[in-house]
C-alpha cells in the first residue's frame, strides 16, 4: 500500500474504512540492534509481564499491541470489492426491470380504444396518413431487417424471445410495421364514426362492404365490414365487428344494418368466434332472438323531416338452436319487411319497443331465407385454444353447412369475373354470398379463423383449380396435395391428372387404400383410369345409387353389356346377391395394348339412410371387410383397395 510521511494531525477518521496508511511507517516504529540486546523496541506500550522486557534472558523487548496483519488488510479489500460488484449487479437488474416495464406500458395501438357513448375517445389520423409506412407494409406486416427463421431453430428462437419476462416478444411486437397506404375516408366521416366500435379498427375504402344507399339518408351505405379473399376465391369472407347496443354506446341501428348486409350480400352462413360475455365484459350483444321472432329495423336518424319514408326492417325467427361441446349451431329464418311512416314520428319512437309494437304495419317484400349461425364457444379468455381439434372440427362443420345451403360462388367474385351488374342482380338470389365472420373487434379471432381456413385450402391447391372445381362432389371434401392420387396426365388437357381421391395407409402397408368420392357422370372416365393406372383389384361401395329420392352416386359400371370409358373397355361378368352386399365381377381391358384384368366390386346394402350401422348392420359391415381382404389375398395382387361412399 502507498505510504506518506507521518503527520501528528492525521487520524483514522480521515481515511476510508478507518485505516491509516501510515500505521506501518518507519516513523511509527523504531527498531535498534545492539550487541547486548538483539531487539530494542521504542514505543510507549510495554509488553505485559516484564519491567525491563528481556525475553529468555538474552532478548530485551518492549512490544506494543499487535496491529492489523497483511492478511487482514487483504481480506477487507476483497470484501469491499465483492460488495461493490454486488451493488453494480443490483443496479443493472433494476435498470433492466425498469426498461422492461417501460416497454410494456408504452402505447400499443391495438384493440384498446373503445367507443364510449357513440364517439371514439381518440381521433383517427387523416385518411391515408402513413404510420411508419414502408413499401412492404402495403403487402403485409414486416419486421425490418429480420431474415426468415429456419424451422429447426424456431423453438430456440421462441424460447429466447420469452426470456426476461417475454421482453423479446414485446420488442418484436413493437417492431411490426403499422399502417398502410390505403384510405378510410368513409369510416372517418362524422356520421359514420359512431358505427365503429373501436376507434382504431375501421373499414378501408377499397375493400369495405357497401350497403344499398337509402334515398335521402347520407352515409346509410356504411357498415364496419370488409371483404377478405379466400384461397383462389375473391371476396369469400366478410370480416366485421361484433354488434353492440349496451355499455359502450347506443348502436341499435347496427343490428338492422347487420341483417341488411346479410340480406343484400345473400349470406347464408354467419361465424361467431366469441361468447356474448367473457370475464364479466360484454364482447358482443345478442343480435338474434332467444325465441320466436324479433324485428330489426333500419333506423335512419338522418332521414328528411316531414316526409313519408319507406322503412325497411328484417324479421328474424329462431328455428333451431343446438349446443355442442365446443360450439352452438343456430338456424334462423330471415324475412325482409317494409313499412311507410312519417320521418318525424318514426324518429321519435323508442327503438327498444316502437317497431315491435307495429309489426302489423310491416309487409314482406321477398321470400324468406334460411341462415345458419355457428358460434365457437371454446376459445379461452385471453389466450388461444390449447388443442387444435375442436377448432378444426368447427371449421369443417361450417364448410359442410355452406356446401349444403347453396351454390358455390360469391357474388363479388362473379362481378369481378366480368358478369354485368344486371345479370348479377338477376342471379343474386340463386348465388351463395360470402361467409360473414366476426368476433368482438373483427380482427384477432376473426383473422385466425380465416387464416386457418386459407391454410387448409392451400393444402388442396389442385382441387381448387378452376378446371378441377367441377370434379368435386362436395367443396368441403377435398384431397390434400401430400396424399392425393395423381393420374397420368393427358397431353393438351388442363387438370387431367386430378381426381378427388386420396391414398390411405393400412396397418401393414403404406397406401393400402384409395378413399374417393362417388364418381360423377363427368368423372367416370377418370375413375376407371385411376383403377387401371394404380392397379386396384377391388372396389368397395358403401352407398346406394339413390337414397331418399336423391342421387348419391352415378352408376359408373355397366349392368348387362360392355361399355367403353375412353380407352378402357369394362365388361360385366357375374353378379352375386348376398344378404348384406352385392358382389360384381368385371373384366377391364386397355384397348391400346390389349391387356386385361379382373376386378371385383362389393356394394354394401345395409348402411342406413341416416346415421351409421349399429347392431346387426355393424356385424354385417365387419363381415364385408373380412370378405374383401380374403378376396384380395385370393387375387394375389398388391394394388390398393378403392373405397367410396357418396
Amino acid at each position: 500500500m502507498p505510504t506518506k510521511p507521518f503527520d501528528q494531525t492525521d487520524s483514522e477518521d480521515n481515511y476510508d474504512d478507518g485505516i491509516n496508511p501510515n500505521y506501518c511507517s518507519s516513523s511509527r516504529w523504531s527498531v535498534t540492534f545492539t550487541p547486548e540486546k538483539n531487539l530494542i523496541v521504542d514505543d510507549g506500550d510495554k509488553w505485559p509481564g516484564g519491567g525491563g522486557g528481556e525475553v529468555g534472558g538474552s532478548l530485551g523487548t518492549e512490544v506494543p499491541r499487535p496491529g492489523p496483519s497483511f492478511f487482514t488488510i487483504i481480506l477487507v479489500t476483497v470484501i469491499i470489492g465483492i460488495a461493490l460488484v454486488a451493488l453494480i449487479c443490483i443496479a443493472l437488474i433494476i435498470v433492466l426491470i425498469l426498461a422492461n416495464s417501460n416497454t410494456r406500458t408504452s402505447p400499443i395501438p391495438r384493440l384498446s380504444q373503445v367507443i364510449e357513448n357513440g364517439t371514439p375517445n381518440t381521433t383517427l389520423p387523416p385518411p391515408g396518413t402513413p404510420l411508419r409506412q414502408t413499401p412492404q407494409s402495403i403487402l403485409g406486416q414486416t419486421l425490418p431487417g429480420q431474415s426468415p427463421i429456419s424451422l429447426n431453430h424456431l423453438a430456440v428462437h421462441v424460447a429466447n424471445l420469452k426470456s426476461f419476462d417475454n421482453n423479446g416478444l414485446y420488442k418484436e411486437y413493437e417492431a411490426i410495421e403499422q399502417g398502410s397506404g390505403f384510405t378510410w375516408h368513409h369510416a372517418n366521416m362524422e356520421l359514420n364514426k359512431p358505427k365503429n366500435r373501436y376507434a382504431n379498427v375501421i373499414a378501408y375504402d377499397h375493400s369495405r362492404v357497401l350497403l344499398n344507399q337509402i334515398p335521402g339518408v347520407p352515409c346509410s351505405d356504411y357498415i364496419n365490414a370488409n371483404y377478405l379473399d379466400g384461397y383462389r376465391r375473391p371476396n369469400a369472407y366478410i370480416a366485421t365487428q361484433a354488434r353492440l347496443k349496451l355499455a359502450y354506446g347506443p348502436l341499435p341501428e347496427t343490428f338492422g344494418d347487420f341483417w341488411r348486409m346479410i340480406w343484400e350480400q345473400n349470406t347464408r352462413v354467419i361465424v361467431m368466434m366469441t361468447k356474448l360475455e367473457e370475464r364479466s365484459r360484454i364482447k358482443c350483444d345478442q343480435y338474434w332472438p332467444s325465441r320466436g321472432t324479433e324485428i330489426y329495423p333500419i333506423y335512419p336518424e338522418n332521414a328528411p323531416r316531414n316526409t313519408s319514408v319507406e322503412y325497411t326492417s328484417f324479421a328474424v325467427t329462431l328455428l333451431e338452436s343446438t349446443d355442442y361441446a365446443y360450439y352452438t349451431i343456430r338456424t334462423f329464418n330471415l324475412q325482409k319487411m317494409t313499412s311507410i311512416s312519417n320521418a318525424n314520428e318514426t324518429n321519435s319512437q323508442n327503438f327498444n319497443g316502437g317497431y315491435n309494437n307495429e309489426m302489423e304495419n310491416l309487409h314482406p317484400v321477398q321470400e324468406s331465407r334460411q341462415i345458419k349461425q355457428f358460434q365457437f364457444t371454446a376459445w379461452p379468455d385471453c389466450g388461444a385454444p390449447e388443442q387444435p381439434q375442436p377448432l378444426l372440427l368447427f371449421i369443417r362443420q361450417v364448410c359442410q353447412a355452406r356446401q349444403a345451403l347453396g351454390p358455390k360462388q360469391s357474388q363479388r367474385g362473379v362481378q369481378e369475373n366480368g358478369i354485368s351488374e344486371n345479370l348479377l342482380q338477376n342471379t343474386q338470389a340463386n348465388r351463395l354470398g360470402p361467409t360473414v365472420v366476426h368476433c368482438s373487434a373483427g380482427v384477432g379471432r376473426t383473422g385466425m379463423r380465416v387464416s386457418i381456413n386459407l391454410q387448409i385450402s392451400s393444402q388442396c391447391s389442385s382441387a381448387l383449380l378452376p378446371e378441377n372445381r367441377n370434379k368435386n362432389r362436395l367443396d368441403s371434401v377435398l384431397p390434400y396435395e401430400s396424399n392425393r392420387v395423381v393420374l397420368l396426365a393427358t397431353r393438351g388437357f388442363e387438370g387431367a391428372d386430378y381426381i378427388n381421391a386420396s391414398f390411405v395407409d393400412g396397418y401393414w402397408h403404406e397406401r393400402a387404400y384409395i378413399a374417393t368420392q362417388a364418381p360423377l357422370a363427368s368423372t367416370t372416365k377418370d375413375f376407371w383410369r385411376m383403377i387401371w393406372q394404380h392397379n386396384s383389384p377391388i372396389i368397395v361401395m358403401l352407398s346406394q345409387v339413390v337414397e331418399n329420392c336423391r342421387e348419391q352416386c352415378f352408376q359408373y359400371w355397366p349392368s348387362e353389356r360392355s361399355q367403353r370409358y375412353e380407352q378402357f373397355l369394362v365388361e360385366p361378368m357375374v353378379e352375386y346377391n348376398m344378404p348384406s352386399f352385392v358382389l360384381r365381377e368385371f373384366r377391364i381391358t386397355d384397348t391400346q395394348d390389349g391387356q386385361s384384368r379382373t376386378l371385383r366390386q362389393f356394394q354394401f346394402s345395409d348402411w342406413p339412410d341416416n346415421g351409421v350401422p349399429i347392431s346387426k348392420a355393424a356385424e354385417t359391415l365387419i363381415d364385408l371387410i373380412s370378405q374383401v381382404h380374403k378376396t384380395q389375398t385370393q387375387f394375389g395382387q398388391d394394388g390398393p383397395i378403392t373405397v367410396h361412399c357418396r
